[in-house]
């Protein structure tokens, strides 16, 4: 396999008997950790559509519990941005609204397609960024396996792109150490990061490192601000206009010693203190469902230190500990169903796993990072096989028929508290309520049946035309 250049115009370096690729940083560019070689596109797009197929077959059907039912509503319901998460979910509003126009799918298999689509691009950026060592199979087996892959699976919610877009964000880091890309390329990804979730202002500390190791200083802060610009311009524009849904901060952030008795209205409703046993009970089950076994090979580097001395190891370190600080910090108001905005650390504690096992040279070492990859799998595939409820997913559709005389504009359709219109498809296999309002005589009329999908059934409900339906209770 031939050897990118460090510089773009310049051979790389000639790398004598016995020299080590990470040491010869210096001597090439003065600002890079070694030479890095990309893992090649054919195979990443390969690996990247197989995922997909993957993805999309074991995709998630039924809510979370989280915001995933807020956001089906919404979807479905017009909204196309929130301030948080604004490109996020522009992408599912617009995916929503293109495949319902095209084939009637609905806001579930719009957001379940998104997410499936970001677990292509991480795949792909993936294999790019490791596939061209010894252990590259090793390497993606260990981030595969993690909890944080199961937003892929068609998870029904914003996070799938924002973590794409943190494997792209890593990528183009470590590129900027081996001198291929310049600042501006990695500030201009971290804005893209921006754009998809707030949450990567947290990764902030993170251009510390990559800023000490340049030799030109000034000109990469320069460049690193200019990239910087977009995310600083629509922070400023949400903070201070009405551009979006929902809220900035709000009251998100943890109470220090006890939970507050006065909270008010439409605020976050606190579980527990910032220094509260179960707070920090739920702060390890986060890391550690988000990361599986990954965080135990971390801390058992840490304890016997063995931890590389690099600049990339720092950098994926230091965004380690800034999301573990955001998770720290940051208040789940729906306690562990949260756990997909809570999922972050995940990726830097994979990438920090495969260093460890790098650097780690034991006996029957690979056998045991392999042995923990199976387990860690099999912790996943639990997750997504509940998620997708294999073997009851089938789905049927449900057919309204109005009175030929009600007026369009004074009737609504509401299938298990989600607006709909005359034909419902994609509804899931078992019980059921449609109910429909509608206006007769001056009042408000409701129509309910309870109805049990069967895979490939086609339901009908008809509406009568007198006054025997029961009025709104």
């Amino acid at each position: 396999m031939s050897r990118s250049p460090a510089i773009s115009g310049q051979p790389p370096p000639n790398l004598g008997e016995g020299t080590s690729l990470l040491g010869v940083c210096e001597k090439a560019t003065g600002n890079t950790q070694g030479i890095f070689e990309q893992g090649d596109s054919r195979t990443a797009l390969l690996l990247a559509t197989a995922a997909f197929v993957l993805f999309w077959f074991f995709r998630a059907v039924e809510m979370t519990g989280g915001d995933s039912d807020q956001w089906f509503r919404e979807i479905e319901g017009g909204i196309w941005l929130r301030k948080r998460q604004m490109l996020s979910f522009g992408t599912m509003q617009l995916t929503y609204t293109v495949t319902h126009w095209l084939w009637g799918w609905d806001g579930r298999w719009a957001i379940n397609l998104v997410s499936c689509l970001a677990g292509f691009a991480f795949v792909y950026w993936t294999w790019r960024l490791v596939g061209a060592g010894n252990g590259r199979w090793m390497a993606l087996g260990l981030i595969g396996s993690c909890g944080f892959m199961q937003l892929f699976y068609g998870h029904i919610e914003t996070y799938a792109m924002p973590m794409a877009c943190l494997m792209l964000l890593f990528l183009t880091c470590r590129r900027y150490l081996a001198g291929q890309v310049r600042a501006i390329t990695v500030a201009a990804v971290f804005s893209l990061g921006i754009f998809f979730h707030l949450i990567f202002w947290f990764l902030l500390p993170i251009f510390i490192p990559l800023l000490l190791q340049s030799r030109h200083r000034r000109r990469d802060a320069l460049q690193f601000a200019m990239g910087l610009a977009p995310a600083i311009l629509l922070t400023l524009v949400l903070f201070r206009s009405d551009l979006g849904n929902g809220e900035m901060v709000g009251d998100r952030f943890m109470s220090l010693f006890h939970i507050p008795e006065d909270v008010k209205p439409g605020s976050v409703k606190k579980r527990y203190a910032l220094f509260s046993f179960s707070h920090g009970y739920d702060w390890l089950w986060f890391a550690w469902n988000s990361s599986h076994l990954t965080a135990l090979i971390v801390l058992a580097g840490v304890v016997f230190r063995k931890i590389q001395r690099s600049l990339w190891s720092m950098t994926v370190t230091l965004s380690l500990v800034c999301f573990l600080i955001f998770t720290f910090i940051w208040h789940p108001d729906r306690g562990r169903m949260d756990w997909d905005l809570f999922s972050f650390t995940g990726l830097p504690m994979a990438f920090l796993a495969v260093d460890i096992l790098e650097n780690w040279r034991v006996r029957w070492g690979r056998f045991a990072a392999w042995l923990l990859i199976c387990i860690s799998a099999f912790l996943l595939g639990g997750k997504v096989a509940d998620a997708a409820r294999l073997g009851h997913r089938g789905e049927g559709t449900i057919l309204i028929h109005l009175p030929d005389s009600l007026d369009e504009n004074l009737w609504s359709i509401v299938l298990d508290g989600y607006a709909k219109t005359t034909e419902i498809g994609h509804v899931l296999e078992g019980s059921h309520e449609v109910s429909v309002y509608y206006r007769q005589n001056g009042e408000v009329v409701k129509h309910s049946e309870k109805i049990e999908v069967e895979p490939g059934g086609v339901y009908e409900v008809r509406v009568p035309q007198d006054d025997s339906a029961a009025e709104e209770q």
